[in-house]
């Protein structure tokens, strides 16, 4: 493996958010809702743009619709240009049929061939990328652990008092 073509290739890596991971989750039985959950799509997309400070490749958030719209589409575009943020693809429902329910292993089993999809997940779960990424990181002048250096930022404690009241994201809104 040339491990500086790696960090090119990553360097070049760009991954959009979509909004609805910044909502609160659960099971089909319970919504666990917690402090500080982005209530509309502008929290949501703040929340993405703090992902991107600290990650560096995540500049761009998909929207989900009906769950993101908004009366102003540009007001919201420009609020994520402002952020150094940018609204990418618009994800709808379409995805509820049953022909969707294993998702993209769903192409796999009707190929006949789950045990190799197994395979390709499994050398993906087993290929620990932590450190290549750290020192990719930190050449590029950000903190080589983003996890840490978002619970020291105070974010996290800045939302959940701010954000108190309204209708929070998640499920079923």
């Amino acid at each position: 493996m040339d491990r500086e073509a790696v960090k090119n290739v990553l360097r070049e890596q760009k991954i959009e958010l979509p909004s609805w991971a910044f909502g609160n989750s659960g099971t089909r039985f319970k919504v666990f809702a917690q402090p500080g959950v982005p209530r509309d799509p502008y929290e949501k997309i703040a929340d993405a743009a703090e992902v991107h400070k600290y990650t560096g490749v995540a500049p761009s958030v998909a929207l989900h619709i009906p769950r993101d719209r908004v009366d102003d589409h540009a007001k919201l575009a420009a609020h994520a240009a402002d952020l150094g943020m940018r609204i990418g693809a618009i994800n709808s429902n379409l995805f509820q049929d049953d022909d969707y329910r294993l998702g993209a292993l769903e192409g796999a089993q009707r190929a006949g061939d789950v045990l190799g999809a197994h395979g390709v997940l499994m050398d993906a779960y087993n290929t620990d990328v932590r450190p290549l990424l750290a020192e990719l990181r930190a050449e590029q002048g950000q903190d080589p652990d983003p996890m840490a250096a978002y619970a020291a930022s105070g974010y996290a404690e800045k939302i959940a008092a701010e954000r108190v009241g309204g209708q929070q994201a998640g499920w079923g809104i």
